[in-house]
């Protein structure tokens, strides 16, 4: 079975998501009981029902249907834990976790086709170099030797308004998010940048070809969780 149709508990979703963000140390860390409130406060707010403002495309921002019975065990799929490393990305960035719950509803759908294209298409995530032959359906950049390689970055591109008061129109009770923008390389985010103007000179960039990638490899590393844990 692919690691993209699989599921796995809480407690093997919160391990994966630490070895993503604990990444850039020098030795493994235990996982700091705040990470853990942190995703456990963006679950309870997802789960909390509906928010102020227009109605998003999906119910839910990290999962498919609400959890059943009061007992029962939240299955997360890769691609679950995928939205929820954004939502943390966007925590760290400044984001407000009702911002971030109201932007990953709007955002979950058209996530989705991305992370399956990058599991599909794009190489294992380690330091290596691959050849753009080697991986066709991927963007590709140049070396500074001329070599063609595989350009495995996904960006995200958010613009969020705070000053409200320049578009007094819009209703202030939700969030005022534009519509973000995905660029597959660094080709495409050039051009994306290239089009800010004096109206849009400001925006968010994020990398998630990354998190795409390590997600599904972390989860299969997760150690088994007991039955039981408290959701």
């Amino acid at each position: 079975m692919r690691v993209q149709d699989q599921t796995f508990r809480r407690g093997q979703a919160e391990w994966a998501l630490w070895r993503l963000f604990d990444a850039g140390t020098y030795a493994r860390r235990d996982m700091p009981a705040a990470f853990r409130t942190r995703i456990k406060r963006l679950l309870d707010i997802d789960r909390s029902g509906a928010m102020p403002g227009q109605a998003p495309a999906a119910a839910l921002a990290f999962a498919n249907d609400q959890p059943t019975g009061s007992g029962s065990e939240a299955a997360f799929t890769a691609f679950d834990v995928f939205c929820l490393a954004l939502a943390l990305d966007l925590l760290d960035m400044g984001f407000k976790q009702a911002e971030i719950v109201f932007l990953l509803r709007h955002l979950r759908q058209g996530l989705r086709p991305v992370f399956e294209r990058v599991v599909r298409d794009y190489p294992p995530a380690n330091r290596q170099r691959y050849r753009a032959q080697d991986f066709p359906n991927c963007p590709t950049t140049e070396t500074q030797s001329g070599a063609t390689i595989v350009d495995a970055n996904v960006y995200l591109l958010v613009r969020k308004i705070e000053l409200r008061e320049l578009v007094p129109a819009r209703a202030a009770k939700h969030p005022l998010i534009a519509p973000p923008q995905i660029c597959a390389g660094q080709v495409e985010l050039a051009e994306a940048l290239r089009d800010l103007n004096s109206a849009q000179r400001k925006v968010l960039v994020i990398e998630i070809g990354l998190s795409a990638r390590l997600a599904p490899r972390f989860l299969t590393d997760a150690p088994a969780t007991k039955r039981g844990r408290k959701q």
